[in-house]
This record gives C-alpha cells, structure tokens and sequence, in this order.
C-alpha cells in the first residue's frame, strides 16, 4: 500500500472507534505527521508531534536517561519505546508512534549500523490504570536516503494499523 492508502485506512479507523494519534519523530524529521495530517479533518484524531532529532533533547524534553542512551543505542527497541511513551503522556494520546533511526547511508553505530531504523508503537489501554502496550519493529534499509524515511514512514503506519484493526 502507498502511504496515502496507509493512511486514509489508518485515518478512517480512528474516526470510527474515537482514538487520537501523536508522534515523537527523530530520522523522519516530521515526515510521519505530515502524513497523519494531510487529509481533511486530520484534526479530529491527530494531537501533535514532537521533533527530538538530536540526542540531547531525547533527554531534555522526553526525559530519556542519557546513561540509558548511551547503553543502548541511541537508535534502539529502548530509545524508541521511551519516545512513544512520552509523546502517548506528553500529547495525551491514545496512540503514539516513536521512531529513531541512521536512514542514511552513512552514519551508524556499531551497534545500529547505517539504515537501522527501530519504530515503537503505544497504545494506551481502555483501563487508565493499565500500563500501555508497546509494540516495536526494526528496519534494515540499505536504500537512499529519502527512499529509506518514505519506508520508515509506511511502517510505521503500518505497525499502528497491525494492532489497531
């Protein structure tokens, strides 16, 4: 699917049960928001985006330990659920999508090389008591650079829409 059928599928589906969606972006820079709102009335599911590219405003803003950081990766499972967790509380969201990633072809660790990409998505549950579910995924992406965030970009719709329907 394109990423405008991921996302009037998406879209439709957070209409029809209530659920409102947020982001907390690192390599996408901001592209998975422009999607969730470039349909009409995005406004009725969309709450906002956070925008944590550097590392140091994953802890200054989402209150990621930089200790934890450095222990995992600033591209890792860890980071990325910490960024959907914050954005889920920090837009009080139903759902929120975090990503971090090298989507280029240069850069990388030697943990997370080049075209590493982890995506988390939160869910919070019906029980405001409940913890949230999180569910991740790992790209390996050895395409350009903007083929790689518009990869990035499908799945992470994708992984919301695989636990949502």
């Amino acid at each position: 699917m394109t990423t405008e059928e991921l996302n009037l599928k998406l879209s439709k589906i957070l209409v029809r049960k209530r659920l409102t969606i947020g982001t907390c972006e690192s390599c996408t820079a901001g592209r998975i928001a422009s999607a969730l709102t470039s349909l009409d009335g995005a406004s009725r599911y969309f709450r906002g985006s956070l925008l944590t590219y550097a590392t140091e405003l994953k802890t200054k803003l989402l209150g990621i330990p930089a200790g934890q950081i450095e222990k995992h990766d600033v591209v890792s499972s860890y980071v990325a659920k910490k960024m959907a967790l914050a954005a889920l509380s920090i837009l009080d969201s139903d759902i929120a999508i975090g990503i971090t990633g090298y989507a280029g072809a240069t850069g990388g660790s030697e943990i997370s090389p080049a075209g590493t990409v982890w995506i988390a998505a939160a869910f919070k549950g019906k029980d405001p008591c409940a913890k949230p579910k999180v569910y991740t995924k790992v790209l390996h992406l050895s395409g350009n650079r903007l083929d790689n965030l518009s990869v990035a970009v499908n799945a992470s719709l994708q992984l919301v829409l695989r636990y949502l329907e």
